[in-house]
């Protein structure tokens, strides 16, 4: 059973208890991210994400960390570019302990000058690390000129001009305007009762905020337009990735959405590696994958590969997506797709950060419950005709963009994908 409670300041609570484990998972999800950035803060909810972890008025970084592995619980965060996720995992006898840092780094962080400094250096070191892999530079290459113009465009970790502009004032301007009563979900799923954290989000949320109405931004969709760019580097593969406009998260169809680049590069059984690698020994590694924001989606097909092979390899990809349209959906890959979504989800539901982290998302995102079982049915009603569908709006060539990095090469892949 699912519970939710939202408190009359707008924080948001969502619980599921499960007392066959022993484990539970705190959440605590900010509608904070690169999308409600503008270009001389970009980076800035990242920074945040780190700096929190760097010093209360009570607690030093080293307290931060060690209050929650000294009894084996786990503390971490990341940042997406519509969330921010900060969580614990750890035994239920530890719980209040866990809630009680949440709270702390949440409302008490410092941002002290010489410790922004330095953590700024950490931060650069981070885009090298990003920069010096190939593949993610691709698709955040591939994300800059199918959303150009749009906040979607803007890196997650900023670049080093923009981190390094990053003051204390704009920070607290920042989670004044953001980290908000009403833009903040709490979700815990463990063995616990939903009354005990109620108390608890009560003593340690719920009482602290001071900023209960966030600044509302509203990210507009927007329709991608066929690109291609290419950034040259001394290495020695080619990585490709083509993006396809898509579905919004939490789109009626998202679920054959999924199932269709399931089938079309998924897994070792799908297409696109049994075509590009088993068949033509073209790439070691190729894939599809569907990436789903508020109002906003894209499908990214990756493949790497010898400078030499590309143009062949775009020009294979860019006729199985053709002939994907065509062709009919078998049983067996309907039957296959249907059940890796099914099982991912049920496997899932056997970790308590998971499931917290879908219920939180799914809250944040949408202001609803999310539910396993309605999801389930979905997965099982979705038909050959749905996949043909959804699949014949959204797998346009003339419509697809194209980043690539990798040795310099005097072929134009757009114009080899359009030319088939």
């Amino acid at each position: 059973m699912i519970n939710y409670k939202q408190f009359d300041n707008g924080l948001r609570l969502v619980h599921q208890e499960i007392t066959h484990i022993n484990s539970v998972s705190i959440g605590v999800l900010v509608g904070a991210g690169s999308v409600y950035e503008n270009d001389k803060n970009n980076g800035i909810s990242h920074f945040i994400e780190h700096m929190l972890f760097k010093g209360t008025n009570t607690k030093t970084a080293q307290d931060i960390v060690n209050l929650i592995e000294n009894f084996g619980g786990k503390i971490n965060a990341y940042t997406s570019k519509e969330t921010t996720v900060y969580y614990t995992v750890s035994l239920s006898d530890n719980v209040k302990d866990c809630m009680e840092v949440l709270s702390d780094i949440y409302f008490n962080s410092t941002f002290a000058q010489e410790k922004m400094d330095r953590e700024k250096e950490v931060v650069k070191e981070e885009i090298k690390m990003c920069e010096d892999t190939p593949d993610d530079v691709c698709f955040e290459l591939l994300s800059e000129i199918m959303y150009e113009g749009h906040p979607l465009s803007r890196a997650i970790l900023g670049t080093n001009e923009s981190v390094d502009g990053i003051t204390r004032e704009d920070i607290l301007e920042y989670m004044t305007n953001r980290y908000c009563a009403d833009n903040t979900v709490i979700s815990v799923v463990g063995n616990i009762t939903f009354e005990d954290v109620i108390k608890m989000v009560e003593e340690y949320f719920d009482a602290n905020f001071k900023n209960e109405k966030s600044t509302k931004i509203v990210v507009k969709n927007t329709k991608i337009k066929p690109k291609y760019s290419k950034k040259i580097k001394n290495i020695e593969q080619s990585n490709i990735c083509i993006g396809f406009n898509s579905l919004p998260y939490d789109h009626d169809d998202e679920f054959v959405l999924q199932a269709m680049t399931s089938i079309l590069g998924g897994s070792m059984s799908s297409r696109l590696f049994q075509l590009i690698r088993e068949e033509l020994g073209l790439a070691y590694s190729v894939y599809a994958y569907p990436s789903s924001y508020k109002d906003n989606g894209y499908i990214a097909i990756y493949l790497g590969t010898s400078p030499a092979k590309a143009d062949l390899a775009i020009n294979e990809v860019g006729k199985l997506c053709r002939n994907f349209i065509k062709e009919e959906i078998s049983d067996e890959e309907l039957m296959r797709s249907k059940a890796q979504l099914k099982s991912a989800f049920l496997m899932g539901r056997e970790s308590s950060k998971s499931v917290m982290l879908t219920y939180g998302k799914f809250l944040l995102m949408t202001d609803k419950l999310f539910d396993f079982d309605e999801k389930i049915q979905q997965i099982d009603a979705i038909s050959k005709e749905d996949i043909f569908r959804v699949a014949n709006n959204l797998l346009k060539i003339e419509e697809a963009s194209i980043s690539y990095v990798g040795p310099d090469t005097s072929s134009n892949l757009f114009e080899v994908l359009l030319s088939i």
